[in-house]
């Protein structure tokens, strides 16, 4: 493989904004997503059923969608009028926007686990895991979703966060932990870049593909254009990756290690937003607002959601 181009790397003086908790004795809350009126996040519970939660934008007190029928929450995301999520134990599940029964979308085999979701195309599409295997699954989206089908047999791999799959609308990328970046063609997967070490997440950013990875030995996010020949070019280097999010022409990143929540711009431009002491866990966008995470201590309900202002 030829040798990756470098963009220039700029980071930002500006220190970090007041963020505002928006919520707060969640449970473990790991995941969230938004849309114009509400967030939508999961608690994995500390001494009680993991949960599907709500905020409205306009006011009020947080929701309870769903809980009880699953545990060891992954992933989330909003589309059409429902809420979907992955969950260890009960697959892939989803609850409308606006509260009623709990469904299962797609029973998972047994020892299979079910991680990082995207909708493309009228489907449903994730990435699921067992000891010895490792899946592109899918649905079809509607009232009556289902059935389960595995898509395409990939190289075990661990998913190590919800961000390693995503959509453009019609077509699906993902990355995969043999430092493969790809996403499915007619025939099949297409290879977008190969030996991009560990790879932590991917989103779309207008006509380019942005991914998370280890390509320098240090974590990078990285581009390419899907259509282009040329090779893939370093944005800036960035904290650790827990979840990756596309923001304009550019992408939000939330680091538990690193406990932070950052902004990467398309000319390499990072600027931290918040910083925590305990680690932030996801990051959604309503209008032109950021929220995002804060998982706590795991022990007790001493988890946020915050808004930074």
């Amino acid at each position: 493989m030829r040798p990756i181009a470098l963009a220039p790397l700029l980071l930002l003086g500006c220190g970090p904004a007041r963020p505002v908790a928006v919520a707060s004795g969640e449970e473990a809350p790991l995941a969230i997503a938004a849309d114009v009126g509400a967030l939508y996040w999961l608690n994995a519970g500390v001494g009680t059923p993991a949960a599907v939660r709500k905020l409205t934008l306009s006011g009020g007190a947080p929701q309870t969608l769903a809980a009880g029928g699953f545990a060891g929450p992954r992933a989330i995301i909003v589309d059409g009028p429902w809420v979907y999520w992955a969950a260890a134990e009960g697959g892939v599940r989803k609850v409308p926007r606006a509260g009623g029964e709990e469904r299962a979308v797609a029973a998972e085999p047994a020892g299979f686990t079910p991680f990082a979701l995207a909708v493309a195309g009228g489907k449903l599409y994730w990435l699921a895991t067992s000891a010895t295997r490792a899946v592109l699954a899918s649905a079809q989206l509607g009232d009556d979703d289902g059935p389960r089908q595995e898509v395409l047999e990939l190289p075990p791999f661990t998913v190590t966060g919800p961000s390693q799959i995503a959509s453009d609308g019609q077509t699906v990328y993902w990355v995969q932990s043999d430092g493969a970046v790809a996403w499915l063609g007619p025939a099949g997967a297409v290879s977008l870049a190969t030996r991009q070490g560990e790879l932590r997440g991917v989103v779309i950013v207008g006509d380019q593909v942005w991914w998370a990875g280890l390509p320098l030995g240090t974590q990078a996010l990285v581009r390419k254009r899907r259509d282009s020949m040329e090779n893939p070019t370093v944005v800036a280097l960035v904290p650790g990756v827990t979840q990756l999010l596309a923001e304009g022409a550019g992408a939000l990143i939330a680091s538990y290690m690193a406990s932070s929540i950052s902004r990467v711009s398309a000319a390499g431009e990072v600027a931290e937003l918040a910083s925590e002491t305990q680690g932030a866990s996801g990051v959604a966008v309503a209008g032109s607002t950021v929220y995002y995470l804060v998982a706590g201590s795991g022990t007790a309900a001493d988890g946020r959601v915050m808004r930074i202002r």
